[in-house]
């Protein structure tokens, strides 16, 4: 029998969801007895035995999905793209029918939660439930990850309640969980706000950062400017003593290596600004190498 949408099934299609075949057996069922209830009441469609585990069964990332208000469906060779802090709504693969007297419970493997993916599953999926699982997936890593359709995203399990009787409260109403009812209010994640506004922070440092090195630059040519013209001025009276003339000129020389050190280091962090920094300071260096050259010669 094929799974059924829950917007359309009736109380006389879970009629067959009411009989145990195992009534004396409780607990959670082993790999063996999940394929039992899978022939009996097609409690997994479609059903792959190579997903069976111990004491559970690897549930598969479907075609469709949410990313927001837009939905989009999975190519074979197409991956679904989780960004940092993103939220994306899936569904899963198989169609589920859990008999009257069973509950499921899911989470997501733990590989991908090494990853950063969070799982944000129901606690428990309801006796008599019949449809697909959607579930929101969020991404609280730095690191952008891609999920193929296919792949094992999830692992659920499934747990034997006490015998169902005719006073058992019954999950008749079947609200829709399908993933377009599931999306219905968009999903945002608060950490992705956080994300952006830190990137608008970063920003506006790196701003100011340019800014300081722009000033920077500019007061250690103004210095540079007023160092030449005092070594101009007062060249004729540095002459008549060597010693001082001396060590002016190898000053000027390691001002101007200086300069030239803060000018290529600003060119190479800021273009922009080191376009208009570059000039006034090969002027300079220009005029105290010069006027270095002269004194020296």
């Amino acid at each position: 029998m094929m799974a059924h949408n829950p917007s359309n099934t009736t109380h006389d299609d879970l009629s067959d969801l009411e009989h145990d075949p195992h009534t004396h057996e409780q607990g959670v069922l082993l790999s063996n007895r999940i394929e039992c209830y899978v022939h009996s009441h097609s409690m997994i469609r479609p059903f792959c035995k190579a997903n069976l585990e111990p004491a559970g069964y690897k549930v598969r990332v479907g075609e469709t999905f949410f990313r927001g208000p837009h939905r989009g469906r999975l190519q074979d060779d197409t991956p679904l793209e989780i960004k940092p802090h993103e939220v994306v709504i899936i569904e899963t693969e198989e169609c589920f029918r859990i008999p009257r007297f069973m509950i499921a419970r899911w989470n997501i493997k733990v590989k991908l939660a090494y990853k950063g993916l969070l799982w944000v599953g129901a606690a428990q999926v309801d006796p008599g439930y019949v449809g697909r699982l959607a579930c929101p997936i969020y991404n609280l890593s730095r690191k952008t990850i891609w999920l193929k359709k296919g792949d094992n995203v999830a692992l659920i399990d499934f747990v034997k309640t006490t015998p169902y009787d005719n006073q058992c409260k019954q999950f008749e109403s079947l609200p829709p969980r399908g993933i377009d009812n599931v999306a219905k209010n968009e999903l945002r994640s608060a950490l992705s706000d956080y994300g952006e506004r830190v990137k608008k922070v970063d920003k506006t440092v790196n701003e100011v950062r340019s800014q300081a090195v722009y000033f920077s630059t500019l007061v250690i040519t103004l210095l540079g400017v007023l160092f030449a013209v005092l070594v101009g001025r007062e060249s004729g009276a540095l002459q008549s003593i060597p010693e001082l003339s001396a060590w002016v000129r190898i000053g000027a020389i390691a001002l101007s290596l200086a300069l030239s050190t803060s000018a290529l280091m600003l060119v190479l962090r800021d273009a922009k600004l080191g376009r208009w920094t570059l000039l006034p300071i090969v002027l300079v260096l220009v005029f105290l190498l010069g006027n270095s050259l002269g004194e020296i010669s």
